[in-house]
């Protein structure tokens, strides 16, 4: 409305523009840390737009998911109210009964939608059921020493974190690959 009456809308512009990039941040956060996009297993947890709504239009979480599947990732996603709605935009994402179950065997979880139940999971069976134990919270809502104690590599948004590392070397064979190494060598 404001470029149809004259008037450059700059802050809404920017806005925008922020809320784009957050797609290529999160894909390239997942990428610093996992050194491999093609192949990985990438839980998502939170599909609606915020939590206590099953509205996924604009959501975040449905460009990621997106992204990651033209990327090779499969998805496995879970929440409270969204999943039937995501299920007909998103046909090869798998949507799982609960938390547990869409983090088992995955190289990666995302939490993308700050349901209060997140907060309250047990994240040490949560890391003990993962190939790789990484969590990157996209909405700040578990506390970074937490999750770190349940061992979880832990990755926030806006938190000043520098630190980048692989969880595996590129080129290294997936988990269950007849010469994938043990969980102990993946683990940095």
């Amino acid at each position: 409305m404001a470029s149809e009456n004259g008037v450059e809308p700059r802050l809404l512009e920017a806005v925008m523009e922020v809320n784009s990039s957050q797609v290529e941040r999160v894909m390239q956060k997942l990428w610093d840390h996992l050194g491999y996009l093609e192949g990985a297993v990438v839980a998502v947890w939170g599909i609606a737009f915020k939590p206590e709504t099953d509205d996924i239009r604009e959501a975040p979480a449905m460009k990621i998911i997106d992204s990651l599947e033209r990327e090779g990732v499969a998805v496995r996603a879970y929440d409270l109210a969204a999943m039937k709605k995501a299920a007909v935009q998103l046909p090869r994402t798998a949507m799982c009964q609960n938390p547990y179950e869409a983090t088992e065997g995955a190289d990666a979880v995302l939490l993308l939608t700050e349901w209060g139940e997140f907060g309250t999971l047990d994240l040490a069976r949560v890391a003990a059921t993962m190939n790789i134990p990484m969590l990157l919270d996209g909405r700040n809502a578990i506390a970074p020493a937490r999750a770190r104690e349940a061992g979880f590599h832990y990755v926030g948004v806006g938190r000043g974190e520098t630190l980048v590392y692989h969880l595996r070397t590129p080129g290294e064979r997936r988990p269950g690959s007849a010469n994938s190494p043990s969980r102990e060598g993946r683990d940095a």
